[in-house]
């Protein structure tokens, strides 16, 4: 299995003219990514804003976190 980061989803969905919008409908009902945004109480589309921004706000320090090299995509 490949693996992909935040910073290549971003860059594959920018370049296809992916957005927040579309990537929702797309994935909605799909298990791996609705048992992710139930689990950690977050919306679909704040998910996948935050991948696409490839930023993370970090609740202990309050500062905004480069995200790029992550692996974070609910393995679907």
């Amino acid at each position: 299995m490949t693996e992909v980061t935040c910073g290549d989803f971003s860059r594959l969905a920018k370049k296809r003219g992916w957005t927040v919008e579309m990537l929702v409908e797309l994935f909605k009902g799909k298990t791996g990514i609705e048992d992710r945004s139930d689990k950690y109480h977050e919306s679909l589309p704040s998910y996948f804003e935050r991948v696409l921004s490839r930023q993370w706000l970090n609740p202990e320090t309050r500062r905004m976190e480069d995200r790029r090299n992550v692996v974070d995509m609910a393995r679907s």
